[in-house]
């Protein structure tokens, strides 16, 4: 879908502050400038994200427009897209990517339109899509560009 995305979708990324600024989704023209608008509320703590959409010029972000969430495992997503169901009117499209970043990465190991690295929680810390398979698989994969580093890994 991000494909053949349009000015109606919008991405929605429902990760914390930290995890966004080290790997995102992005779909991008010849010259690098994103070609689908990212919504990233910048929160610390999940509890945070209804707060940022009870602000009227948060949610008009995403009114008349295809939503396409992701998260790291697909928890927030369910949350946050019954949020947004309710939020908006009736015939909304909220859409999220099933089993989230982790589930994408292991089906797309050379990163599809993901960039970056995702954080995750436990010892590994953060990871790419070329640490998900086999070390001869990954030493033919191009390698993740870095977006940014995580304090923590």
């Amino acid at each position: 879908m991000l494909g053949a995305a349009g000015d109606d979708v919008v991405l929605f990324d429902v990760r914390n502050k930290y995890e966004t600024r080290i790997g995102r989704f992005a779909r991008r023209d010849a010259e690098g400038h994103d070609e689908v608008d990212l919504v990233d509320p910048e929160t610390r703590f999940f509890h945070e994200t209804p707060d940022f959409l009870a602000k009227e010029d948060n949610l008009q972000r995403f009114e008349n427009k295809r939503i396409m969430m992701y998260c790291t495992g697909g928890v927030r997503c369910e949350r946050t897209s019954a949020l947004l169901k309710e939020m908006l009117p009736e015939n909304a499209e909220v859409y999220q990517l099933s089993g989230g970043i982790q589930r994408y990465l292991e089906a797309y190991p050379s990163g599809g339109f993901f960039e970056g690295a995702m954080h995750v929680f436990d010892r590994r810390g953060c990871i790419a899509g070329q640490d998900m398979v086999a070390a001869d698989v990954a030493e033919q994969l191009p390698k993740a560009t870095v977006l940014g580093r995580c304090s923590r890994c």
